[in-house]
């Protein structure tokens, strides 16, 4: 599925490419269209100029850990939250 993403974004396949391509995967349509309505704004905001696939950095591991690459890639220098909470996880 990251492919998939990896490639609409890019602008390597159509809308319809992408969505026969998470149905194929075994994702129902109503769940592949609401994937792709997520994307929607993404794919918008991009404008008209192509994204190469390389630019696009897949990560993996914990929740935490991909809040925290999300967190650095958007250039956040600094996360203020209390230890003691549900966040205690992430730091």
């Amino acid at each position: 599925m990251r492919e998939l993403v990896a490639r609409y974004l890019s602008r390597s396949i159509s809308r319809r490419g992408f969505l026969k391509g998470l149905t194929t995967a075994g994702i129902s349509l109503a769940s592949a269209e609401a994937i792709l309505e997520s994307l929607v704004p993404i794919a918008h905001a991009q404008g008209e100029g192509r994204i190469a696939p390389e630019a696009i950095r897949m990560v993996e591991g914990t929740g935490a850990e991909c809040f925290a690459e999300q967190l650095i890639a958007s250039g956040v220098k600094y996360v203020f939250g209390n230890s003691a909470s549900e966040d205690a996880q992430f730091y």
